[in-house]
């Protein structure tokens, strides 16, 4: 049995997947209110759902029930001990080239350190992010990619790495491998002092063009200039020549 954790467009394609494959999906935990097409497409094949809140993950620990797999599809949110022992195998998606960029907020520190972009799949353990390697793809940045554009090129690229890998890790054919050594690793607070910056931050061009870019998520979030006293949303364009 399957205990699934999804959210977003990631999460609802792969749960279709789970389900198109016939897999024993046993419940499925959305990761808000606004995954209504997953909570749907629970209701449409009798898999028991609910959203995530802390009263259902107590629920679901004291319930007792044993799974064969728990699988991270793209949910936020971070899985105690207490639910990662409901079953014998556990495994997450992550947006980058573990050990490369773990942590938060992984496209935006992509572009803004220049590191290897990728997408791996590991397994959940106590550590965030620290668990062994089941797979991962390497994928290429091409400047001048934005954090909007290479999230979007990510989702997709873990969505093919998760069909790909899946049935080899059901069949015990692929098993989790230590990470590397070394790599990054960063957290949300990082991510937001980093993208406001003051008039007086010192930066090469080429730096403050990778802020820039890196940051870049408009309509959503976008890197900030202080100055006098009021905050400027800031976005470049860059478009080849030759």
């Amino acid at each position: 049995m399957i205990l699934v954790f999804a959210g977003k467009r990631v999460g609802g394609e792969l749960l279709r997947y789970l389900i198109d494959r016939k897999d024993p999906v046993d419940h499925v935990i959305a990761a808000s209110d606004a995954d209504q097409d997953i909570l749907t497409l629970c209701r449409e094949n009798n898999i028991a759902n609910g959203v995530f809140r802390p009263e259902l993950i107590e629920r679901l620990i004291a319930s007792g029930r044993h799974y064969a797999w728990i699988l991270d599809l793209w949910s936020p949110h971070i899985l105690q001990k207490e639910v990662l022992d409901l079953a014998t195998h556990r495994a997450n998606l992550h947006p980058s080239l573990v050990p490369h960029a773990r942590g938060a907020d992984s496209t935006a520190w992509i572009l803004r350190k220049g590191l290897p972009g990728g997408v791996s799949i590991l397994e959940m353990t106590e550590t965030i992010d620290g668990g062994g390697l089941y797979a991962q793809k390497k994928v290429d940045v091409e400047f001048p990619m934005n954090g909007r554009s290479l999230h979007a090129r990510l989702q997709d690229e873990v969505i093919d790495l998760f069909r790909q890998a899946w049935p080899k890790m059901l069949s015990g054919e692929l098993t989790p491998r230590p990470q590397s050594s070394g790599g990054t690793y960063h957290r949300r607070k990082q991510t937001n002092e980093d993208r406001v910056q003051d008039e007086s931050a010192n930066m090469t061009l080429g730096d403050a063009i990778a802020w820039m870019l890196a940051h870049d998520f408009y309509p959503g979030t976008t890197a900030e200039l202080l100055r006098d006293g009021k905050k400027f949303r800031l976005r470049v364009s860059v478009e080849r020549m030759n």
